[in-house]
């Protein structure tokens, strides 16, 4: 065990300042990406049945469980990832006080004299969870005086963590993020995922962007913003519902509608996502040696042509490419005993893909002229 311990000690990577090697951001960003990600993927998961979201006597417990809830693994990802990019970051602030303020306690008497003797390293000590790294930060509002250096360079840009709403959020993110990982069959339906995260996460984390700017050098989430200049994250901020309107009727169809736009925009930002991924300045990241990936994306679109359900060729509305296929489909409706159709669409370049059912893009303004057939 001796050895292979220290085989493990010989081989790990240590990320950070005086470590191994630095990044920007922080290597915990990291963990906000695959959050986001896995939050956006949760409507391509469930897109086919979305549009019982306007039909309010749809709305049974099973319904929502079955037919609106994503695919379990992401949404247990997503909530694990903005949990753990929260739990980082209030750690890192602690670090950035004083190294010994984000790991736990010393019980080892080994460790105390290495400790007194200043040869024990913080980064050798476990660090604290999340609800200790919580009670930590509340404490350090209280230990240190407004006018000290140490608050005005590390706790004053954070104070928006000490509001009620904020500390309400990290209780419940908290909750389900224990949930999952000591429960594991209990998960939040489509209801309480979108209030969870859209109402309550995602502001909170626009707060620490915000704070957290002089750290970042620059650098904000790629995906946030798409070429074509749609602002993912500014979007779903201004979306807004509360949530006792899932149970006021009177609210069914602006909530309805909310949720709609709060999955095109999670299609949006999945698509952005994938595009940030693998491309850089127009480059494929995975095969830098080909020269023209976006033409080859055009040309290959352009051929859809002759598939015998084409409709339309335009640019994406998220990539900006001329790569997006509109389709037309004849169907025939049973409860009408009429045909009608169905239309849907594809970017060949960034992956974006809708169908008709959760309604036009530009219902719900994201782009300026519908994209789906009409006739």
């Amino acid at each position: 065990m001796d050895k292979l311990k220290e085989f493990f000690s010989e081989n790990d990577v240590r990320i950070g300042i005086g470590k191994d090697f630095t990044t920007n951001p922080p290597v915990y960003y990291s963990s906000l990406d695959e959050a986001f990600y896995h939050y956006f993927l949760t409507f391509r998961d469930k897109k086919e049945t979305y549009h019982f979201l306007f039909d309010i006597h749809s709305w049974s417990r099973e319904s929502l469980a079955f037919n609106f809830t994503g695919g379990i693994s992401n949404i247990v990802a997503a909530i694990l990832g903005f949990h753990r990019f929260i739990e980082l970051w209030l750690k890192d602030i602690l670090r950035r006080i004083d190294p010994f303020l984000s790991v736990k306690f010393l019980e080892k008497e080994e460790e105390l004299f290495q400790y007194l003797n200043g040869k024990l390293a913080a980064e050798d000590v476990k660090t604290i969870e999340f609800s200790e790294a919580l009670k930590r930060i509340k404490q350090a509002f209280k230990s240190y005086e407004e006018t000290s250096q140490t608050y005005i360079d590390h706790l004053k840009p954070y104070e928006f963590i000490k509001l009620e709403g904020n500390i309400e959020t990290l209780k419940y993110l908290s909750e389900w993020r224990n949930r999952i990982m000591h429960n594991g069959s209990t998960l939040p339906n489509l209801f309480a995922l979108e209030f969870l995260v859209s109402q309550k996460v995602i502001p909170l984390i626009a707060e620490v962007l915000e704070a957290e700017k002089k750290y970042l050098k620059g650098y904000s989430p790629r995906y946030f913003k798409t070429p074509t200049g749609i602002n993912v994250m500014q979007e779903i901020l201004t979306v807004k519902f509360e949530a006792g309107d899932f149970n006021d009727i009177r609210k069914s169809d602006d909530l309805g509608f909310a949720l709609l736009k709060l999955g095109h925009l999670k299609e949006i930002g999945r698509s952005a996502y994938n595009l940030t991924s693998t491309f850089i300045d127009g480059r494929a990241i995975t095969e830098s040696y080909y020269n023209s990936p976006v033409k080859r994306d055009e040309k290959f679109a352009a051929t859809e042509r002759t598939h015998e359900d084409f409709f339309e060729l335009k640019n994406c509305i998220c990539c900006g490419v001329n790569a997006m296929v509109i389709y037309r489909q004849d169907v025939f409706d049973f409860a009408s005993n009429s045909k009608t159709f169905i239309s849907w669409l594809q970017c060949y370049h960034c992956g974006y893909s809708l169908k008709n059912n959760v309604g036009d893009p530009a219902f719900f303004e994201l782009c300026d002229i519908p994209l789906f057939a009409t006739i």
